[in-house]
């Protein structure tokens, strides 16, 4: 092999290698809101999705600890916040050392295999070790030492958490002392929540170090220094003669690090609005040249057009090369345009995840090229009645509370109407995540097809009572406002208004005007309905529907 070309093979060896570092999953004790959880990431990038409090930030916190050792940052006071309710007060219960709460965040590494430049990583010997071959990561535990146990131990026994005399240590599961600095390794975190500007410095400080080539800064810092100290004396000279105090530069102030800022078409970037803010820090930690970097991003959906949303998602699908970028979100456009098959579902109870890499493309391309405002509405959802439209939604937690004297919401079940939109794909993703789902459809004059459709939904279900098809079996009966008619004639009658000069003429309609009205303006109609005060009283849930809210009910 020529000489060139085993240099550009060991070239693209490197770069194969830095490529593919990733964080593979986070083990996270005694954390906040975790008692206990593992959470498991995609190689490329990740969309975590959960409610409010559901514990999505924290779990970019915990890595931020570790990797960036910003524990470092808090009084060991500050502490006690950081461990888990839960854990604290089986402490406060016990009253003894072994009972005292104590945080364990235990990050896994994937790519590390086979480059010496990692092997510090390497190691068995880690926290709840539950394998025998080797793994790469980095290790915190946050811990009372038991060192002072004979100092302290009145003060446990009284119900005082003594976390000024914790332990705190960060190494890697090879044993070694763990420093951001000495690593390769990149993790940022863009917080689109806060411009403040202590954070922001923070932010451009943190940058700065990140990017910056080592033997560069201190080129940097030295040039910076020696300008700074010979401009500063030579203002001072001019004064030290009269009747002043002496005076000097703050080194730490004035140091470089503390005085940048990042700037962006020449205005400050912390200036540009917090949407704008987000999205050019995202682009300047993805367009760095520095490899082995992890991102986090915050929510970027906020603050953000909708256009200027659009191209953050482009941002984080096409310039991932090299990096894992891990996303929180509540926008579904954010959630369907990186791809359904990257969401990572973190369930509000706070101890467990479910991933939807198993989706299959047909149903993640679909969303992407489709969105649904709806689609996380969907996905977060305990339980889902499925209807064709807005006329349905509006009315079924009415036909829910006619039956049950519940609502939809205390049940823990959501209504959701997907508009025009296929079925097919809801239910594959509710498939692949053992959702319990009704479907109320239209039998469109075919009762043939809805029977296909039904076989066709049924394929991808492996627990087949957890998903149910519901339609009027009667062909005459074709849409949702026709069978509602029938079941309420003179009910509806009374409260629909009619004006005397408009026709309401509709296909369907056989010339009833009333009918034609409901079928020309179903949501108008399903609001009048919905907020007529009789409406409890009056109204006769359809057969079918009936039986869909019975199941889903009763649904696990």
């Amino acid at each position: 092999m020529h000489w060139s070309d085993r240099s550009l093979l060991n070239y693209k060896m490197k770069r194969w290698w830095i490529r593919l570092i990733s964080i593979e999953k986070v083990h996270i004790e005694g954390y906040k809101k975790f008692k206990k959880i593992d959470v498991e990431f995609n190689d490329d990038y990740t969309v975590i999705v959960g409610d409010n409090e559901s514990g999505k930030s924290t779990i970019l916190e915990a890595i931020d600890l570790v990797l960036n050792k910003s524990i470092k940052t808090f009084d060991l006071s500050m502490l006690e916040v950081l461990l888990n309710s839960e854990n604290k007060e089986k402490y406060y219960s016990l009253k003894n050392v072994t009972s005292l709460p104590r945080i364990v965040i235990q990050i896994f590494f994937k790519g590390m295999e086979g480059n010496p430049k990692f092997d510090y990583f390497c190691g068995s010997e880690y926290e709840n070790s539950d394998v025998e071959h080797e793994k790469f990561g980095v290790e915190f535990i946050a811990e009372f030492d038991k060192d002072y146990l004979t100092q302290v131990s009145s003060y446990i026994t009284s119900g005082f958490i003594p976390v000024e005399y914790y332990n705190l240590q960060t190494k890697t599961f090879g044993g070694r002392f763990y420093h951001p600095g000495l690593s390769d390794l990149v993790y940022v975190l863009v917080d689109s929540n806060s411009n403040d500007a202590p954070s922001f410095n923070s932010y451009s400080k943190k940058l700065f170090n990140q990017i910056i080539d080592p033997s560069d800064k201190m080129l940097l810092n030295n040039e910076f220094n020696k300008e700074i100290s010979t401009a500063l004396n030579n203002t001072l000279e001019k004064v030290k003669d009269k009747n002043y105090p002496t005076f000097d530069r703050d080194i730490q102030k004035s140091s470089l690090e503390n005085v940048i800022s990042i700037y962006e078409s020449g205005i400050p970037l912390n200036m540009k609005g917090q949407g704008m803010e987000s999205y050019i820090k995202t682009k300047q930690i993805i367009d760095s040249k520095k490899n082995s970097t992890i991102i986090a991003i915050e929510e970027p959906e906020n603050h953000l057009s909708y256009s200027s949303m659009l191209k953050m998602i482009s941002l984080i699908q096409n310039n991932h090369e090299g990096k894992q970028i891990i996303v929180t979100s509540h926008s579904s456009r954010i959630t369907s345009g990186i791809g359904l098959d990257k969401v990572l579902i973190i369930s509000m109870q706070g101890d467990e995840t479910i991933k939807l890499s198993n989706l299959d493309k047909k149903t993640s391309n679909y969303f992407r090229e489709v969105p649904s405002d709806s689609l996380l509405h969907f996905v977060m959802s305990k339980k889902v009645i499925l209807v064709e439209g807005p006329a349905e939604q509006i009315l079924m937690d009415g036909f829910y509370r006619k039956l049950f004297n519940e609502s939809l919401e205390s049940n823990g079940i959501s209504c959701i109407s997907v508009n025009g939109l296929s079925f097919k794909h809801f239910i594959a993703i509710a498939a692949s995540m053992n959702k319990s789902v009704a479907v109320i459809t239209d039998n469109d004059g075919n009762i043939d097809a809805v029977n296909n459709l039904k076989n066709e939904y049924f394929e991808t279900y492996n627990d087949k009572n957890r998903l149910a098809i519901f339609s009027d079996p009667d062909v005459n009966n074709r849409t949702f406002e026709i069978c509602l008619y029938n079941s309420n004639k003179v009910y509806l009658e009374n409260i629909i208004p009619l004006n005397s000069t408009s026709v309401y003429s509709n296909k369907y309609s056989n010339g009833n005007r009333y009918l034609g009205k409901m079928l020309n303006q179903k949501t108008d109609t399903a609001l009048l309905i919905r907020n007529d005060e009789n409406f409890n009283e009056k109204i006769e849930v359809p057969n079918y529907i009936n039986e869909a809210l019975k199941f889903i009910k009763n649904a696990e």
